[in-house]
């Protein structure tokens, strides 16, 4: 009889075993599942930081080319022997004629 007993025993064990190994596998695959969607998401939000980022590098890479561009004018304006105007005068046209012809 002691025997049965002990069997018994030791079948129920082994259920209960079983039950906490099941339990403890699902609650390891939901928390897994839960760190993968979690990942997933992190992933989207980064890819679209970078997307703005890519767009705000081109905006900088475009200024940086019209900055480069205007110093270089300015170098070779002054290779060329130009130089910056401090004051204009216009010529003031007294006659509406532009030219005259002096022979009559």
């Amino acid at each position: 009889m002691n025997i049965l007993l002990s069997f018994s025993y030791q079948r129920k064990l082994v259920w209960v075993a079983s039950i906490l190994l099941i339990v403890l596998l699902l609650s390891l695959y939901i928390v897994q599942v839960n760190l993968l969607t979690g990942s997933a998401f992190n992933i989207s939000s980064l890819e679209g930081q970078l997307k703005e980022l890519r767009e705000s590098n081109k905006s900088l890479e475009r200024t940086y080319m019209e900055t480069i561009q205007l110093r270089n004018l300015d170098e070779l304006a002054s290779v060329m022997g130009f130089e910056k105007i401090g004051y204009v005068s216009y010529i003031k046209v007294i006659d509406t004629a532009v030219a005259q012809n002096l022979s009559e």
